[in-house]
């Protein structure tokens, strides 16, 4: 896969899906979905987020920068 295992980018566009779960564009043309409910990962378009590929294959988002969060897992729709 070419995939990183490390990306941080900027959240350019922003919808919620159900409560508490967000479906992200980012500045680099990807779009990423919350697959978990979270009431403490409340991103805003701007916010810088890292994501992470996990050992065991998936992914994990946190916001970066003042904005810290805990981990989530997303999965990349585009």
């Amino acid at each position: 896969s070419d995939e990183p295992k490390n990306m941080t980018a900027k959240v350019t566009a922003l919808k919620e899906i159900r409560e508490d779960t967000w479906r992200m564009n980012l500045d680099n043309g990807q779009v990423w979905q919350q697959m978990d409910m979270s009431s403490t990962f409340n991103p805003s378009v701007g916010d810088t987020v890292q994501v992470q590929k996990k050992m065991m294959g998936g992914y994990s988002m946190a916001l970066a920068g003042e904005k810290k969060s805990q981990w989530i897992r997303v999965t990349r729709l585009e």
